[in-house]
């Protein structure tokens, strides 16, 4: 499991010595250690610095592709939805404004809001 987060060699550190980054593998290792059917995020990269989180995007991305798992990723981050996901639901006071393709949505969206 280490080795598909990008850790091996990191099996002996204290979560203090760890960056944010590393924190965050550690936590996506044990979401996925039970080899779940549905992976569920909720702000997974908010508390990191851009370059991290872009770059923690990336992995993500490919990690979803490699495993084939379905992921559902709650977020305000506009480039992280776009960047992550097959199909983004914009939501508005708890209503869904648009469902579509980050394309989609970025070309044509539905409502002011979107």
């Amino acid at each position: 499991m280490l080795d598909l987060v990008g850790l091996r060699g990191s099996e002996k550190k204290y979560p203090g010595q760890l960056s944010g980054g590393q924190q965050q593998r550690v936590a996506l290792a044990r979401a996925l250690a039970p080899a779940p059917s549905l992976l569920l995020l909720d702000e997974p990269m908010s508390a990191l610095d851009a370059r991290v989180r872009d770059h923690l995007c990336s992995e993500l991305r490919q990690l979803q592709r490699q495993l084939g798992i379905t992921t559902l990723m709650v977020t305000h981050n506009q480039d992280e939805a776009m960047l992550m996901a097959d199909r983004i639901a914009v939501m508005n006071n708890g209503q869904v404004e648009q469902y579509d393709t980050p394309q989609a949505i970025y070309d044509k969206p539905a409502t002011p809001f979107v």
